[in-house]
């Protein structure tokens, strides 16, 4: 299990599922690779970042198991036994897809 530092972030991208004209859902590994913007779920989230000169943190505005957008030119991948994650600081994540109440 990860444990994240400081406003670290991890996540495991979810599976791209396109959606034809004909209105069949299906999967696209090639087209992955060119979209720059993806989403995933978070895995972990750090305790927040230090303020400067004091003890206090800045409070964490993700939680574990939040769907977020992210750019994968600012996601590095981390490789562990349990699988391959990406991190990033938390105000690099681009948008928190919220749940329609």
């Amino acid at each position: 299990m990860i444990r994240a530092r400081n406003d670290l972030v991890f996540f495991k991208p979810l599976p791209l599922i396109i959606r034809t004209s004909n209105g069949l859902f299906l999967p696209q590994p090639q087209y992955e690779r060119t979209q720059d913007i993806l989403l995933a779920e978070v895995t972990a989230v750090g305790p927040g970042k230090r303020l400067r000169n004091s003890d206090r943190r800045t409070i964490p505005e993700i939680k574990v198991g939040d769907i977020v957008y992210y750019d994968k030119r600012v996601a590095g991948p981390v490789t562990t036994s349990e699988g391959e994650y990406f991190a990033c600081r938390q105000h690099e994540l681009l948008a928190v897809m919220e749940e329609n109440q």
